[in-house]
């Protein structure tokens, strides 16, 4: 009798502290609602039928009209939610030739689903900036890096990172965060890795480099003070999807938010 008061004492209490409140909404949440695209850059689903290298044939699905182009022979492949980007680790991938992506700015907030079917050596996923000024994620060595810098090499004003180790032919969920005074977190699958990281209430500056997905678009700066590459290096091999830039900070309920909605993880969950 007592372990049977005991066994539902504690379902109950289980229960009164489950307050996870994704584990009580509908699957068709997840789908229905639609994404808060306030300050919103760009948002590229990739569910075009072909790239055949024209101009603009990555479709911004934002509205706003800011297409951008694939080369070097991107090609398809099935993504996390619908249809991703196969980057063949060669160079192929998109040119983010956009110059709303050159302004400075006070926040930021870059999400991205991958799955990389090679982790050793350097793999660039996201390059914004180039060798003066940037912010970027990257794979070394089968670690997952989300990096910003200051400067350029040789005179570094500042840099900050966050890392974590991940496993080849895994999708990930990765979204890093810039806040001039709440600092730079970078969530992986839903939740941050770390405590914010400081930016001294830093505003981010102007950065008129190319930008890139898939591969390193002109020179950089990685997080251990290296720097150099040019267009097209240190190549992404594996799937990219789900890719979107917003000029503010995500709450971290709207990051879980979107990796559960993006994941379709809700069995995981029930």
């Amino acid at each position: 009798m007592h372990q049977f008061v005991s066994i539902a004492l504690l379902s109950l209490l289980l229960s009164a502290c489950d307050i996870n409140p994704y584990k009580r909404k509908e699957f068709s949440y997840f789908f229905n609602q639609s994404v808060d695209l306030t300050d919103n850059l760009v948002f590229y689903h990739f569910n075009e039928t072909s790239y055949a290298g024209t101009t603009g044939d990555i479709i911004d699905s934002s509205g706003r009209g800011r297409h951008c182009d694939s080369i070097n022979g991107l090609t398809k492949a099935q993504g996390i939610f619908g249809e991703g980007i196969y980057c063949d680790g060669s160079g192929s991938g998109i040119d983010l030739n956009l110059t709303e992506f050159d302004d400075g700015f006070d926040e930021r907030t870059i999400s991205v689903w991958f799955y990389a079917e090679k982790i050793d050596g350097t793999r660039y996923i996201y390059e914004e900036g180039g060798t003066v000024n940037g912010i970027n994620i990257y794979i070394i060595n089968g670690i997952l890096y989300g990096h910003t810098y200051k400067g350029f090499p040789g005179s570094i004003d500042f840099q900050v990172h966050q890392s974590m180790p991940v496993s080849a032919e895994t999708w990930y969920h990765v979204v890093i965060t810039y806040h001039k005074d709440n600092g730079f977190l970078m969530f992986v699958n839903g939740d941050s890795i770390a405590p914010a990281e400081s930016l001294n209430g830093f505003t981010f500056p102007s950065h008129g480099d190319p930008n890139g997905l898939c591969f390193q678009n002109g020179g950089t700066v990685r997080h251990d003070g290296t720097s150099g590459g040019s267009s097209f290096s240190n190549p992404f091999q594996g799937v990219l999807d789900e890719i979107a830039v917003w000029n503010r900070t995500l709450s971290p309920d709207e990051v879980n938010d979107l990796y559960l909605r993006q994941g379709r993880l809700w069995d995981s969950l029930s």
